[in-house]
């Protein structure tokens, strides 16, 4: 069986870091990048704690 596949890519320029003078200094961009992992790991963790809590009630709802 002939089958033609075509893998053509391009990329998107992005016009905002054509100036990369008006960057941030490797450090801040750094910590910012720092305290958004942080803070999203925190979300997981509430959630994860959510879900363990459903699942400890569910557990309980099963033997009572």
């Amino acid at each position: 069986m002939d089958c033609e596949v075509s893998l053509d890519l391009f990329w998107l320029r992005d016009e905002s870091l054509e100036d990369s003078a008006s960057l941030p200094d490797p450090h801040i961009l750094a910590q910012e990048i720092a305290d958004d992992l942080r803070s999203a790991l925190a979300q997981i963790e509430d959630i994860l704690g959510d879900l363990e809590q459903r699942v400890g009630k569910i557990a309980l709802e099963e033997t009572s």
